[in-house]
């Protein structure tokens, strides 16, 4: 079935056609429209959040619960989930950047590498997601 003139850059198991390399394509667009995205709001959150640094412990006195809290403190939080939140723009805009370019190369191991990244991504993201659940889980259980 596999030959050298075989226009698939997959295994025999599976092929990457020109409908399944269109979806794709789309794919690699909008995960790199995203990214693009969130890159900037990450870039305009980070320019408020150092703008209003100064004012942050008075602005945090006015949430229950926060008043008791450094400034500093919320400014490292607020750095380490922008550094979060970066790290997965980073993998779905790594994902985006070499599975295009696998594409047009019709390179595997460069296929294989962008979707390690979407992996990696999508593995983060479920850590994340489940550390929110647990976290809104203990909120809601408190506050009963």
């Amino acid at each position: 079935m596999s030959d050298s003139s075989n226009p698939n850059i997959l295994s025999d198991d599976l092929s990457v056609n020109h409908t399944v390399s269109g979806s794709i394509q789309a794919i690699t667009k909008w995960s790199r429209f995203m990214g693009i995205v969130s890159v900037i709001f990450l870039a305009f959150f980070l320019l408020i959040m150092v703008a209003a640094s100064s004012q942050l412990s008075q602005i945090s006195s006015l949430i229950p619960g926060f008043a008791a809290i450094p400034a500093a403190l919320l400014m490292v939080v607020v750095f380490l989930g922008v550094a979060v939140i970066g790290v997965l723009v980073y993998f779905l805009l790594r994902f985006a950047t070499l599975t295009k370019r696998a594409l047009e190369l019709r390179n595997q191991d460069m296929l294989n590498k962008g979707l390690e990244a979407l992996k990696t991504y999508f593995a983060i993201y479920a850590v994340l997601a489940v550390i929110g659940v647990v976290l809104t889980l203990i909120n809601m259980f408190t506050l009963l």
